[in-house]
């Protein structure tokens, strides 16, 4: 089976436009070009949608930010990022550290930034690196440690894939639908579950004491029951029913 990439070149667009001339699925495009749906579905809809899609109109589109990658407002001064990260770490939220900056740091301009920035910078970050940095601050670093492996986790009973999701899900289109991961720390000592929201990117983290299907289920209930209304979908009652089945099969 081929490797599955996610950059689109024109062929690919070109591919992708027949195919929704043909009234093809986004996952039959998606095989027909060996790519994952979801980037399908993403680039038609940031060029035009089913009706609107060109190829090559998509492609010039979609040429400058392959040439020029985005720079964040946080990544523009190393002494910025460093505060940002450490407040970050230590619970405060983008809105608190963008208002408490020009007070810790009144003689220093370059230590200024706006809440939406610093939100456009942790969407912009891989989940399991910030995650990832938030756990060094529990642990003292993150280097892997040297011996034997432990025991492989036992498989999960009944899986559910990513392909099996529901259309509405896989297109971004609806909000409510969120997508979650486990982060362990340095020798299982430490964990913690990162929750996003498929449509906005918004970024949950939830600090875990323990790494069992009750305590990670009783700790993002917890999480989900703070979640504005708007991004919500019934998520107590959805991770409820996960906890419940995981527990069972345990």
């Amino acid at each position: 089976m081929p490797a599955v990439r996610n950059m689109l070149t024109l062929a690919d667009r070109e591919e992708m436009f027949r195919g929704l001339v043909e009234g093809l699925e986004y996952k039959e495009i998606a095989r027909l070009i060996s790519r994952n749906p979801s980037v399908v579905s993403r680039d038609v809809a940031r060029h035009g949608g089913r009706a609107g899609y060109r190829a090559v109109a998509a492609d010039e589109s979609a040429a400058p930010g392959r040439r020029r990658p985005k720079v964040y407002a946080v990544d523009r001064s190393p002494r910025l990022r460093a505060v940002v990260t450490e407040l970050l770490r230590g619970g405060w939220s983008p809105a608190s550290i963008a208002g408490r900056l020009p007070r810790d740091y009144a003689g220093d301009q370059a230590v200024r930034v706006s809440h939406d920035a610093i939100y456009q910078w942790l969407h912009a970050q891989p989940v399991s690196t910030l995650a990832r940095e938030l756990i060094a601050l529990r642990t003292g670093r993150t280097a892997r440690r040297s011996g034997p492996r432990p025991a492989p986790a036992p498989r999960i009973r009944e899986p559910r894939y990513l392909d099996e999701r529901p259309a509405e899900a896989d297109d971004r289109q609806v909000p409510g639908h969120w997508e979650g991961d486990l982060v362990i720390g340095k020798g299982g000592k430490s964990a913690v579950a990162t929750l996003v929201e498929r449509t906005f990117r918004f970024l949950v983290l939830v600090p875990l004491s323990g790494r069992d299907a009750l305590t990670v289920g009783d700790a993002i209930i917890a999480a989900a029951g703070t979640l504005p209304p708007r991004i919500a979908k019934q998520p107590s009652k959805m991770f409820a029913e996960l906890v419940e089945a995981n527990a069972s099969t345990a």
